[in-house]
């Protein structure tokens, strides 16, 4: 990542109200060149678009301890996610818990699918699951994207609807990089 340096600061200068308005709030260039090209996104960032709050287990077992879930999971459940990325191809991937109450999931990035029928059941538990890493999307513009994950379904086996995540991450192809 590049920066962009105002041609008129040296060291030692104190900044003015001025100056930091001019670059700081009004000329983002100053902060950023280019847009990030990759991002770990944590789901207890996540906002909920239906469904209940998000909260966390201690699961010692799991990448960082832990694991986030709406719960009382449900039907419909569903949340997004807001990531700032430049342009290019992406592969989706999803690092949760797979368990007995894990539920099918779909994916959506800037309203269109990424995919769908990604199954977060698992009769035996299995953490740090790649719930989802087949999927790729092509980011057309650089800028702010939007994630929107909802759980519409449960595998016949499943006792319900649940998805335990811990991480979603859009990992750059290389051609991309």
């Amino acid at each position: 990542m590049s920066f962009y340096t105002p041609g008129d600061y040296a060291a030692g200068d104190a900044l003015s109200a001025a100056k930091v308005n001019r670059d700081g709030y009004s000329n983002m260039t100053w902060l950023y060149a280019q847009y990030p090209q990759r991002a770990t996104l944590y789901h207890d960032e996540s906002v909920v678009m239906n469904g209940n709050a998000i909260t966390g287990t201690v699961d010692t077992a799991q990448s960082y301890m832990t694991f986030f879930n709406q719960s009382a999971a449900a039907i419909n459940d569903q949340f997004t996610h807001t990531v700032r990325l430049g342009a290019g191809v992406y592969q989706v991937k999803f690092v949760g818990q797979q368990h007995a109450s894990g539920g099918i999931f779909e994916v959506d990035i800037d309203g269109a699918s990424v995919g769908d029928g990604f199954d977060a059941y698992s009769g035996a538990t299995q953490d740090n699951a790649d719930l989802l890493d087949t999927a790729f999307v092509e980011l057309t513009t650089a800028g702010v994207h939007t994630i929107t994950v909802t759980v519409y379904d449960q595998n016949g086996a499943s006792a319900g609807y649940e998805l335990r995540l811990t991480t979603i991450e859009l990992i750059p192809q290389v051609g991309d990089l």
